[in-house]
């Protein structure tokens, strides 16, 4: 409903990709920074806590490994309630 809205207010329509896809632009994204940045970008580990899902990439040389996890921060907030724990 939200992005129905979203489409019909502003004509932008958003398209869901799943967490790989996610991991991939996100790491192509740091990769590409520390390029321009001159730092090495061929071997690291990235981890992209999200609101509803983490994803964690590692990159070694040519070989990557790319894992999803359907809990992010909101989720594990919601679930186990930190918010009244910090109060």
């Amino acid at each position: 409903k939200v992005l129905k809205t979203i489409k019909k207010e502003t004509g932008i329509e958003f398209q869901i990709i799943s967490g790989t896809e996610e991991a991939n632009y996100t790491a192509l994204a740091v990769s590409e920074r520390l390029k321009k940045l001159g730092l090495q970008n061929k071997d690291f580990l990235l981890l992209d806590l999200g609101g509803g899902s983490s994803e964690i990439y590692i990159k070694k040389e040519e070989r990557s490994f790319i894992k999803s996890f359907s809990v992010g921060i909101v989720t594990l907030t919601q679930k186990y309630n930190f918010i009244e724990d910090i109060k």
